[in-house]
């Protein structure tokens, strides 16, 4: 990732969530696991036990804020008891906790790396 600087940061993320062992599904799917309230803006889910790790990206130009829609049943997780954390990363994001269904801002070209458990 050389536009990015040094993915260390980034893959202890991976490491601690355990991404090698997880499954993908991703906006490309047919049945995609999660999706955005915007085309501009894809997601791709890595699912492993009851969590998920969801990244998000998006492609338009401009900010935007945009609602998940997760398919909590496929996943195994009930929405009344789920939380969605975007971990710290530096150099890439802040320590966030969103609420389900709320919206989620998104700046251009860039995105977020969120763990559902």
């Amino acid at each position: 990732l050389p536009w990015m600087g040094d993915p260390t940061e980034m893959w202890k993320i991976w490491d601690s969530f355990g991404i090698a062992d997880s499954k993908m599904v991703g906006y490309w799917d047919n049945q995609p696991f999660v999706t955005t309230s915007d085309k501009d803006v894809l997601a791709t889910a890595y699912i492993k036990d009851k969590k998920v790790l969801v990244s998000i990206a998006s492609w338009a130009s401009q900010s935007l804020n945009v609602k998940l829609a997760i398919d909590f049943k496929r996943f195994g997780l009930d929405p009344d008891h789920v939380t969605i954390i975007a971990p710290e990363i530096k150099d890439v994001q802040p320590f966030k906790k969103f609420a389900l269904g709320e919206l989620i801002p998104i700046d251009p070209k860039k995105g977020w790396i969120l763990i559902l458990e």
